[in-house]
């Protein structure tokens, strides 16, 4: 049996692993979980909201109401009667005290049903479209 099988070994090398001893890539543990990313800090945000739902050519379609509830520098949260599919683009104009509305803008994160009628919308704000129509749905806002 000589020094084949002895764990001295002559030439340096540690002597291989006994059969069966090497573990595979099942056997580790999985890398650790990436923290989810920071939101911003949203503040709480009463305000009335006029909303509408801008088609495939950024044209508004009919205006709703609804209810802001928060906002943030990249998000808006308000509550309407009104369901709002993910991915659709939606134009606010938020009614200010005394003040001409302020637009906003953005595509539908989530909707889900709040209670009371009621649903729970949150929007990613994004830049408004550069379309005439835009500008003129919210000079109507600000006359009502």
């Amino acid at each position: 049996m000589g020094s084949l099988f002895s764990d001295n070994s002559r030439f340096g090398a540690a002597p291989p692993p006994p059969p069966r001893a090497a573990s595979s890539f099942l056997d580790e543990d999985p890398p650790p979980r990436m923290p989810p990313p920071k939101r911003a800090t949203a503040l709480k945000f009463d305000a009335e909201l006029d909303l509408c739902e801008l088609d495939d050519r950024d044209r508004p379609g009919p205006t709703w109401s609804g209810k802001g509830r928060e906002l943030s520098r990249s998000s808006l949260v308000f509550r309407s009667r009104r369901m709002c599919h993910a991915g659709r683009r939606i134009l606010v104009a938020v009614h200010l005290i005394d003040d001409k509305p302020v637009p906003l803008f953005g595509r539908v994160v989530s909707c889900e049903y709040d209670g009371d009628g009621l649903y729970r919308v949150e929007l990613e704000l994004q830049k408004p479209p550069e379309r005439t129509e835009v500008g003129e749905w919210l000079t109507k806002q600000g006359r009502r």
